[in-house]
């Protein structure tokens, strides 16, 4: 990994998380300490920006990328990895700098938030091949893919997220995303799902469906405490039919991994989960906290595809 091939895709306003001097000041710290060029500085303007962006990158020759942003930034960056086809994926190393407002990735490998801790750990050059998901699904009636490396939500999980897009609502803190929740299920119906994990059937009404590489999301919950992006499964956890009271009683649990412990949440470990609803109801679907679209939905493990620089 030489220095100066880095190349830098920026989200100049990653979740309004940070201000412009912060994020020239990251930028001044990587331009010393990664003699890096200008000219490999690619700055996002839109949603979806970061996928095409990266891909042209690659397309020039890039093989180590830097993201600098959220959650979202770094979802958009894996996506055109996974999505080219100019070099297999594992020969890109990546590494995603967290200047959103949730940060939730970088939770559960440990990755520095400090700039400098930060540019030390690419400077020690460690790589580890973690996992993707790969997800099929519908949107206004047309089969799509999308590739996520943190955690997918159904249900639940992504009215929240489709409610926080409608509202605009930007910074997606941890305070505020709890705040949501318990604002927004008094709007929610939960809904009569099927569910395959690995070809065994699960039907219920659903109060969320969560499907993870890594532990956590939503600004810190961890809804996947099973979950382990360098091992050999996806974990799925099913929380089943579970009263609005239920969950405002269960709350506690979103933050201290000990929501497999209550009775109607259950756990697994899996390679491929089907989702589709019992009635003329889509399901919708969110990954790493981007809205997606709705079900039948298809999930399936990328083992080992992404090559991420950890500590």
């Amino acid at each position: 990994m030489e220095h100066h091939n880095w190349h830098v895709i920026v989200n100049p306003i990653a979740g309004k998380g940070i201000c412009v001097d912060t994020m020239n000041r990251i930028l001044n710290v990587l331009y010393d300490a990664l003699d890096l060029p200008m000219e490999n500085v690619y700055k996002t303007s839109s949603k979806g920006h970061a996928i095409e962006l990266t891909k042209k990158a690659i397309r020039l020759g890039a093989r180590n990328i830097i993201s600098i942003g959220g959650d979202g930034t770094n979802h958009e960056v894996i996506n055109g990895i996974l999505s080219q086809s100019d070099v297999a994926s594992d020969e890109i190393s990546h590494a995603h700098f967290p200047a959103g407002s949730g940060n939730d990735w970088v939770k559960t490998i440990n990755i520095p938030i400090d700039i400098y801790d930060w540019v030390k750990m690419v400077q020690q050059k460690n790589t580890r091949l973690h996992n993707a998901g790969k997800i099929t699904y519908y949107e206004n009636k047309q089969l799509q893919t999308r590739y996520f490396i943190n955690v997918a939500g159904m249900a639940y999980d992504a009215f929240v997220v489709k409610y926080l897009e409608n509202k605009k609502v930007i910074k997606k803190s941890g305070s505020i995303y709890l705040m949501m929740i318990l604002k927004c299920l008094f709007k929610y119906k939960k809904q009569k799902a099927k569910v395959v994990i690995d070809g065994v059937e699960y039907s219920n009404r659903f109060y969320t469906i969560n499907i993870g590489l890594c532990k956590y999301s939503g600004g810190g919950m961890s809804l996947v405490p099973h979950a382990d992006p360098f091992g050999d499964k996806f974990a799925v956890t099913l929380a089943g039919n579970i009263s609005r009271l239920g969950v405002i009683l269960n709350t506690w649990r979103f933050y201290n991994e000990s929501i497999l412990k209550h009775k109607k949440i259950n756990g697994y470990l899996a390679d491929f989960v089907q989702v589709e609803s019992w009635n003329n109801h889509p399901i919708s679907i969110e990954a790493d906290g981007e809205y997606l679209g709705e079900s039948p939905v298809s999930i399936s493990l990328m083992p080992k595809v992404l090559k991420i620089v950890v500590p």
